[in-house]
């Protein structure tokens, strides 16, 4: 995910909301809105789980609910400008 967000010159994470946790994992919703020079901006919402064992972050897992509009036009987003800026959207 950082190799993404650095093809970024700004992006700012919100959490928006959260979920009971369960055992290691936390359930949170965020709305990241990325900016690059001489681009449209580009919104993203997702539903999130932070996984930790013993005290420790071991994954982040972001979930893209293609029901939600913001995913809808993230997607066209990246349809129209992920080649050109050498984007890999799945966090190559």
């Amino acid at each position: 995910m950082d190799k993404f967000d650095r093809c970024f010159d700004s992006r700012k994470h919100l959490i928006v909301g959260t979920l009971p946790c369960f055992d290691d994992v936390v359930h949170y919703f965020t709305r990241v809105e990325y900016r690059k020079a001489g681009y449209p901006p580009l919104d993203t919402f997702t539903r999130s789980e932070l996984i930790t064992r013993q005290g420790k972050i071991i994954a982040n897992v972001n979930y893209w609910d293609h029901a939600v509009v913001e995913t809808q036009v993230a997607l066209a987003w990246f349809a129209e400008h992920a080649e050109a800026l050498a984007l890999d959207p799945s966090y190559g």
